[in-house]
């Protein structure tokens, strides 16, 4: 794994994933999920990135149990800041997901993607 410069404090990558394009997406629409975080618990930074063709949604990144179905944290990402990158730190446990998701619609026409980085 390579090492990743997050605001001047080294951290080793463990978990990368890149969402597929999608077109116009929904309120609420995930656009990329970790999948099951397969590290020691503790603090993760999470480092996401984001591709649109507007700045038009506002986007979240949720931190969620292991079955997936329960929102344990949630901060929200200002559609001005976007696209762009973020970063933010959760406590995470094994199992745990995280998602990145549209609080808002996106623009018909417009394709948007999303890629997450978790590490610590």
């Amino acid at each position: 794994m390579a090492d990743l410069r997050i605001e001047d404090y080294p951290v080793q990558i463990q978990l990368l994933k890149h969402g597929e394009e999608t077109e116009a997406p929904n309120a609420g629409q995930v656009l990329v999920d970790s999948g099951p975080y397969q590290s020691v618990s503790g603090f993760k930074i999470v480092k996401v990135l984001i591709a649109a063709q507007d700045s038009v949604p506002d986007y979240e990144v949720a931190h969620r149990d292991p079955t997936n179905t329960i929102d344990l944290e949630v901060a929200m990402i200002a559609a001005g800041s976007m696209p762009g990158q973020w970063s933010a730190y959760f406590g995470a446990s094994q199992g745990d997901h995280f998602v990145v998701r549209t609080r808002s619609a996106g623009t018909a026409g417009k394709f948007y993607q999303a890629s997450i980085f978790v590490g610590g």
